[in-house]
């Protein structure tokens, strides 16, 4: 709503780039506070996990949140803002399993 606000880009353009900034905001979150026992001690361990996370969240993204997004608006009529809370739902439960099993799995020991 920010950039929707701040801009006159499209719908089209501003959805992404709202996206991947939540996406890194959260990686940061998430990396030094929700899974801060399974971080790594090197730089390589940080990059592998944000790439992970990036992959992940931008493939969830877009397929439970930007394009449902697009179909509520065009197919539906449903407010933007609306279709756009129940895009952040529905990725938001699909991306929490991601994170907790793919992108910070526990490291056998």
């Amino acid at each position: 709503m920010l950039l929707k606000n701040l801009t006159s880009l499209p719908l089209e353009i501003r959805s992404p780039i709202a996206i991947e900034m939540s996406i890194l905001t959260n990686f940061i979150l998430h990396y030094h506070w929700t899974w801060k026992d399974r971080k790594g001690d090197t730089a390589k361990h940080l990059g592998v996990a944000l790439l992970k996370f990036n992959l992940s969240s931008g493939i969830i993204a877009l397929l439970f949140n930007f394009i449902p997004l697009l179909l509520f608006v065009a197919l539906f009529n449903i407010h933007e803002n609306i279709a756009n809370i129940l895009g952040i739902l529905l990725a938001a439960t699909i991306n929490f399993t991601s994170y907790h099993f793919y992108t910070f799995k526990r490291e056998k020991r």
